[in-house]
């Protein structure tokens, strides 16, 4: 097991996703690197939501709530990263969740490699579609022409800084597209794992 030094701040937004927040949780408490802190973003949920969240916060001190008006998934991103203490920064959505390696995983490779700046891996569907998400692995060329990286990549918080963060204005989608290539604009090197550790809930 690597050394567990650099904080990781895992930013999760939830929006009227009560019934899958305890899934998408417990999959963060079951990680092999543990020096981590959880922000949930409470997006203004209508639904039960907050209570899951707050179960979780009673439970270890790690995890976080805010509770914000509704304003979007960009929005809320972006607070829960201003609000966090991390090196590294791992955006996870309410509703989705990962393998119990995935974080211990990245922070060695941002550890080990100065150059590489955002890391991600093979992903999975589960929910009503199951199987592979086959995804085109990253280059320059392939995410000009589509986005080639789910949105729960880690980063290092350094280079978010130099960045607008995620775009309030897009509030339809492509708002994680349009934030990989302003980091991409601002310099990144980008690292996939060729493990699937991601699950993407249709």
């Amino acid at each position: 097991m690597i050394e567990q030094k650099e904080l990781v701040s895992v930013i999760v937004p939830c929006y009227n996703q009560g019934m899958f927040l305890a899934e998408c949780l417990d999959s963060l408490l079951c990680q092999t690197y543990t020096n981590y802190e959880c922000i949930i973003v409470n997006d203004g949920s209508t639904d039960n939501s907050a209570d899951i969240a707050e179960l979780y916060t009673s439970r270890d001190s790690r995890i976080k709530l805010l509770s914000i008006p509704n304003g979007g998934v960009s929005n809320a991103r972006n607070i829960g990263i201003r609000q966090s203490s991390g090196t590294y920064i791992l955006p996870l959505d309410g509703d989705d969740k990962i393998s119990p390696s995935y974080i211990e995983e990245a922070v060695d490779i941002l550890n080990s490699n100065s150059d590489i700046d955002i890391v991600y891996c093979k992903a999975t569907f589960f929910g009503k579609k199951k199987g592979k998400w086959h995804l085109p692995e990253y280059s320059l060329e392939q995410m000009l022409g589509c986005n080639c990286l789910f949105c729960s990549a880690m980063y290092r918080r350094s280079l978010y800084d130099k960045t607008k963060g995620y775009n309030l204005n897009m509030k339809t989608g492509y708002e994680d597209w349009d934030f990989w290539l302003s980091m991409i604009e601002n310099g990144a090197k980008i690292f996939r794992i060729n493990k699937e550790l991601f699950s993407y809930r249709i």
